[in-house]
């Protein structure tokens, strides 16, 4: 009997130990727990932590929008990047069928003093030893570099490239001029300011700007330089950059002829010899093939107003 009662206990024990085995194989405790770890690593796209956006996918600055938008929204004197105007091909016309587009033709008004409307007290412009010329194919002659800044209002614009084309692309009372010099400018949001200086023929003694630009012996049809020396805009047209203006709103006129551009026309022109017109031309190859002059259309051209002010504007220089 107490072999039997011993037997059962034994057995009992056995059983216990089985079922304690059976119930750990079982039981997903321990392993149950990293499938709740694995439920929280990073999750998929569009997963919950939206107040962490991946560093990956940061939201986009106005520049790169408008850069993809518009191919030549590019901001200006940044390291690797072209300027506004850097592009320049010769505009085409089914891509530039806008009302608002440039050229334009200048109806001129009374020569006057700017009475602190000019816009030299904005301009932030310095000389640079870093610069290069490119010719696009006779379109224009283009000078690229860092040039300065244009502070309009709240934003600064960068002058990264100047364009020359000869003759001139605006006209004055139908009159085309000698030549034309753009000042590009362009802003981080893609927005763009262009101010023209125009050259008429006259017997003085050589531009000094022109000189240093025209160093080269000849330029390659559609390449660009390095140039050599130290060039800068001021003072040599401070004259016409601290006069009176004409301003609107227009376009670019090379390809894609983006329109929402505002253009300052400056009154007072810049004397360049015939010599040193005909040496420059001879230097990238010959005139500019310039755009036609493009109709007003619905805009005002103002005079020594701001270009976004000019929209409220019924008559030049006057307010409706």
């Amino acid at each position: 009997m107490a072999l039997t009662v011993r037997k059962i206990f034994a057995a009992f024990a056995v059983v216990q130990v089985v079922l304690s085995v059976r119930i750990g194989d079982d039981q997903p405790a321990s392993p149950a727990k990293p499938p709740a770890s694995p439920a929280k690593p990073p999750p998929p796209a569009g997963g919950a932590s939206p107040a962490k956006p991946p560093p990956a996918k940061p939201p986009p600055a106005d520049a790169n929008a408008a850069a993809a938008a518009d191919p030549n929204a590019v901001p200006a004197a940044q390291a690797g990047a072209a300027p506004v105007g850097e592009e320049g091909a010769p505009a085409s016309e089914d891509m530039c069928d806008g009302t608002h587009q440039s050229p334009i033709d200048i109806i001129s008004v009374p020569s006057v003093p700017a009475n602190g409307t000019d816009l030299l007290q904005y301009m932030a412009y310095n000389a640079t030893d870093y610069w290069r010329v490119a010719n696009h194919k006779n379109h224009s002659f283009a000078v690229i570099g860092e040039f300065g800044t244009l502070n309009l209002g709240l934003v600064e614009y960068t002058l990264g490239a100047i364009h020359f084309h000869f003759p001139s692309e605006h006209t004055v009372d139908n009159k085309t001029l000698a030549g034309e010099m753009q000042l590009m400018h362009s802003a981080p949001n893609g927005s763009k300011v262009i101010v023209s200086i125009l050259f008429e023929e006259d017997e003085v003694e050589e531009n000094d700007f022109l000189t240093t630009i025209s160093q080269f012996a000849t330029l390659p049809e559609n390449g660009q330089l390095v140039g050599n020396g130290t060039l800068s805009v001021l003072p040599g047209f401070q004259e016409q950059l601290a006069g009176s203006y004409y301003s609107y709103t227009g376009s670019l006129t090379f390809s894609l002829c983006t329109e929402g551009v505002d253009w300052y026309i400056m009154q007072e022109t810049a004397r360049v010899s015939a010599e040193q017109i005909a040496s420059f031309i001879e230097t990238f190859g010959g005139q500019t093939q310039n755009r036609e002059i493009q109709p007003l259309n619905d805009r005002t051209v103002c005079f020594n107003t701001f270009a976004d002010a000019c929209l409220n504007m019924s008559v030049v220089g006057e307010e409706p």
